[in-house]
């Protein structure tokens, strides 16, 4: 997200602390996504599996949280979408880049919510391993 952002500021984006929230804000969003790398890991059964598992979960979160596409324009898997987590990532970065940070709170709460799953599932997965 930072080297997103000084790439931005070198092709004329205007500075501000927009950018400093934004990097902030998308913090539960990186927590998110180790939490789901240490899954994977858990999951691989050598490490030579965990990184195409990661490349395609990485291929698919951004085709599925609107990076290349509007999730609009996805039709009936718009609901699903709208379900994942993925979105609500780009949905905290737009809407506190934007200066409007309450309607970012609901989306908190999806990440928040996803993260703490991921973290049952690490728990439980862990368990049964010992």
């Amino acid at each position: 997200t930072i080297t997103f952002f000084i790439t931005a500021l070198l092709f004329g984006f205007t500075l501000s602390f927009n950018i400093i929230l934004t990097i902030l804000a998308l913090i539960p969003s990186a927590i998110f996504f180790v939490s789901l790398g240490i899954l994977f890991g858990t999951l691989a059964k050598t490490e030579k599996h965990a990184g195409p598992l990661c490349s395609i979960v990485i291929s698919v979160s951004m085709i599925l949280g609107g990076v290349f596409m509007p999730t609009a324009n996805m039709g009936v898997f718009s609901d699903i979408v709208n379900a994942l987590p993925f979105i609500h990532t780009l949905e905290i970065g737009t809407s506190v880049m934007a200066g409007s940070f309450p309607q970012s709170l609901i989306h908190f709460a999806w990440i928040l919510g996803y993260t703490l799953l991921v973290w049952g599932i690490i728990t439980i997965l862990n368990k049964r391993q010992k």
